[in-house]
């Protein structure tokens, strides 16, 4: 079964900024092309982090949200500007990877244990790592191989309720559980969900849930220049134990896809774009589309229940980083290629208004977008009421999708020289919600 819900159209206002200044695209079929090209992209900022908090702070006045229960039946929650305060600076609690002995492959996963416990997902190995808070490494969780427990090509791990891992292996056509203080499990895969990155996760209830799509642009390989289209996105849910599959819709995004000829490479052009998802397993999925801040969330049947706007335009482009990207382009083109592309018109000049979403225990969605300095993360409850704000002078690998369990953020910086890092923060979401 496919649900469609639609919610009341968006009317983008002009941004107004709080007292600091803040602040791609592809279809599902070439997800993992297109992380692996960006990886030779960009470039990000290095990381300078400031350890201390304000607690103690209050929201400012007159910036209280409206709301209001619409026609539909789902409520909507529109911020003209998001409160000043308050404001918490992240701290470091490990940074593994950057100036020890660790070494990682390609990064396509991490989750964070209650224990403490912080798990790598390394898809160039097809291991998952397991390290400590002081950054030391233990016994991995699983290998690879082809035995039970043993990882073929792997996209994603999930923690789910009872701290058990699980892990999806399309190399091995399967999905494996690792529970805690049991013997591994493993369950057969849909093999019609395969995509690039596992987007989604396991909900309380036991079922996975998969990030998939369909495009009106017909099927690749391409042959040399920019293809235009729109992605319908859905998230598919899969119960291991009777094998049922449903489906609810997200809504669309456009498709701009970067193509050599002949079919040797594609990728979506660099800040176009995207649908974002997160999944809240208590009941409900996030999304947004990123050039919007304009937050729904689901119920697993499709239905919106509620909708967070919030009056932000889009970040501008500098002009160093549209050239840097135009080059990255023209350099892969090479002079063998025969088609020509007028990448200065066709590269955007703003940037995703957000980043990623992602959900924490407490059912509190946080928001990553860019800063002029670095990263922030607005965190609203579930009900859409601001929480707080939390800044850090870092950039995030810009597809990477961060973690937050136990007052605890994880996500993964990548530098000039493709090397990956495993950033682990600090965020006292007791300190925000007793500050206010």
């Amino acid at each position: 079964m496919v649900r469609e819900e639609s919610v009341i159209g968006h009317e983008k206002l002009n941004l107004r900024t709080a007292s600091k200044p803040c602040g791609n695209a592809g279809c599902e079929d070439l997800a993992t092309g297109d992380r692996m090209g960006l990886r030779a992209l960009l470039s990000f900022l290095p990381l300078v982090l400031v350890s201390s908090c304000t607690e103690g702070t209050v929201p400012s006045e007159g910036t209280a949200p409206s709301r209001e229960v619409t026609a539909g039946g789902f409520t909507q929650v529109s911020y003209a500007s998001l409160p000043d305060e308050p404001v918490f600076e992240f701290e470091v609690v490990a940074e593994i990877g950057r100036g020890d002995n660790v070494n990682f492959g390609l990064i396509g996963d991490i989750e964070l244990a209650e224990s403490g416990e912080i798990f790598v997902l390394d898809v160039q190995s097809s291991e998952i790592r397991r390290f400590d808070l002081s950054g030391r490494e233990g016994i991995p969780v699983a290998r690879p191989g082809e035995g039970p427990g043993e990882l073929g090509q792997v996209n994603g791990i999930s923690v789910d309720q009872h701290g058990g891992i699980w892990v999806v292996d399309w190399g091995n056509m399967r999905t494996h559980e690792f529970p805690v203080g049991a013997d591994v499990r493993t369950h057969p895969f849909p093999t019609d969900l395969f995509g690039g990155a596992w987007e989604g996760g396991i909900s309380d209830d036991g079922r996975l849930w998969f990030r998939w799509s369909k495009s009106d642009l017909p099927p690749g390989p391409y042959e040399g220049g920019i293809s235009n289209g729109t992605e319908a996105v859905y998230l598919t849910s899969h119960d291991p134990a009777s094998e049922a599959v449903d489906s609810i819709f997200l809504g669309t995004s456009p498709i701009v896809v970067f193509s050599l000829a002949r079919g040797r490479y594609s990728q979506g052009l660099p800040f176009t774009p995207r649908r974002l998802l997160a999944l809240d397993p208590q009941g409900s999925v996030w999304t947004v589309r990123s050039d919007e801040y304009r937050i729904v969330r689901l119920d697993m049947n499709g239905d919106t229940l509620l909708v967070i706007d919030v009056d932000a335009d889009p970040p501008h482009l500098s002009d160093g980083e549209r050239s840097a990207a135009i080059r990255s382009l023209e350099d892969l083109m090479g002079p063998e290629e025969r088609f020509t592309v007028d990448l200065e018109t066709v590269m955007p000049r703003s940037k995703p208004v957000v980043q990623q979403i992602t959900i924490d225990e407490q059912a509190n969605v946080w928001v990553q977008r860019s800063s002029e300095l670095g990263t922030v993360f607005d965190v609203f409850t579930r009900e859409g009421e601001f929480v707080a704000r939390f800044e850090g002078l870092f950039t995030p690998w810009p597809f990477f999708h961060p973690v937050v369990r136990g007052g605890r953020l994880a996500t993964v910086l990548s530098d000039s020289l493709d090397v990956h890092t495993v950033l682990v923060l600090k965020a006292p979401m007791e300190s925000a919600v007793n500050g206010r």
